[in-house]
C-alpha cells in the first residue's frame, strides 16, 4: 500500500511538470484522484491554469489524508517580456534572450510546511538560479508546571535557513574575441539552538533565554572567462563561525490573535565563538 501511495504522488507530480507548460493561458483544469491507505481515503488534487498576468501557467498539488488538505507542490512558469517605453524606444534596446527564456518558480511542501523554494530565469542580462530554505523555527515544549494562576514553562528548539544563488552573465562584444562570460556561485547556511524559561500569567509571559549559533557560514566563488587568449579572473571568499551565542531577557504578549509576540527584549550577555575566514571575507564583528 505504501508503494501505491508513493507511485500515485510521484506520478501526479511528474504529470504536472510535463504537461502544465503546454496549457493555453486561458485553460483552468482540476484533476482529483482517490485511493485507500490504512483504511482511510487518500485524495490528491491538482489544479493548473494561467497565472494572474495571463503570461504563463501554474500548478498546485494538494494531498488530503486526515484533516484539511495540505499543499505538496506549487510551481509556476511565467513569461516576462522586456519593458520597452514608447517614448524613447531607441534608448531601451531589447535583449533578445529575455524573449526566449521563461522564468520558473517552485515551492515544495511537507505536511503543509514549505521546505524549499527556488526560482530560475533571466534577469538584468544574467541567467540565474536561486533556491533556499526559508528561516524556519521548530519549538519543542519541554516542561509546563502550573502554580495557581502562574504557569512555569521551559521550551527548547532549533532554527535553520539556507540560500543558494548562481548567475551566468554573457558579455558580447565586436569583434567576438573581445567577448567574455562571467559566472558566480554563492551559498549561505545557518543553524542554531535555543532554550527559554518563562513564567506566564494570562496574556503576559516573561523570562530568560539562551541561543547558541551551531554553525553559520557563507561562501562565494566567481570567474570571468575571456574568449581571447587571456587568463581568467578568479575571485573567492567565505567564512564559517561556530558556537557564538547570547543570553537574553524578554517579555511577550498574546493579546492579539492569540499569537505570542515580543513586547520587549534585551541581551544580557553575548560571546563571539570561533570564526574562520578566507579570500575577501573577514571575521570582524559589525
Amino acid at each position: 500500500m505504501k508503494t501505491q501511495f508513493m507511485l500515485l504522488v510521484l506520478g501526479l507530480i511528474a504529470g504536472l511538470m510535463t504537461h502544465s507548460s503546454a496549457l493555453a493561458a486561458t485553460d483552468q483544469t482540476v484533476l482529483e484522484q482517490k485511493s485507500k491507505l490504512l483504511g482511510r481515503e487518500l485524495s490528491v488534487r491538482q489544479e493548473y491554469g494561467s497565472v494572474p498576468s495571463g503570461k504563463g501557467v501554474q500548478t498546485v498539488t494538494q494531498v488530503q489524508f486526515i484533516g484539511t488538505p495540505k499543499p505538496l507542490l506549487d510551481a509556476r512558469v511565467e513569461y516576462v517580456p522586456p519593458v520597452i517605453t514608447s517614448a524613447a524606444p531607441a534608448a531601451t534596446p531589447q535583449d533578445p534572450l529575455s524573449s526566449l527564456i521563461t522564468n520558473t518558480k517552485h515551492d515544495f511542501y511537507v505536511s503543509g510546511i514549505r521546505i524549499w523554494s527556488d526560482e530560475m530565469g533571466y534577469k538584468d542580462g544574467s541567467l540565474f538560479y536561486s533556491g533556499g530554505v526559508a528561516p524556519t523555527s521548530i519549538p519543542i515544549p519541554v516542561l509546563t508546571y502550573p502554580i495557581g494562576p502562574l504557569v512555569l514553562e521551559l521550551d527548547a528548539g532549533v532554527e535553520f535557513e539556507a540560500q543558494l544563488l548562481a548567475k551566468l552573465t554573457p558579455s558580447i562584444s565586436f569583434p567576438f574575441t573581445d567577448s567574455s562570460l562571467a559566472a558566480s556561485l554563492s551559498a549561505e547556511a545557518a543553524a542554531s539552538g535555543f532554550v527559554e524559561g518563562s513564567a506566564r500569567i494570562l496574556v503576559i509571559r516573561a523570562g530568560i533565554g539562551g541561543a547558541i549559533n551551531i554553525v553559520q557560514g557563507d561562501a562565494s566563488v566567481g570567474a570571468v572567462i575571456f574568449f581571447k587568449k587571456q587568463a581568467p579572473e578568479l575571485t573567492y571568499g567565505g567564512k564559517v563561525s561556530v558556537l557564538s551565542g547570547k543570553i537574553y531577557a524578554f517579555v511577550d504578549t498574546n493579546i492579539l490573535f492569540g499569537i505570542w509576540t515580543h513586547l520587549w527584549s534585551a541581551n544580557l550577555y553575548a560571546w563571539n565563538g570561533k570564526c574562520w575566514a578566507f579570500g575577501a571575507e573577514s571575521c570582524a564583528v559589525n
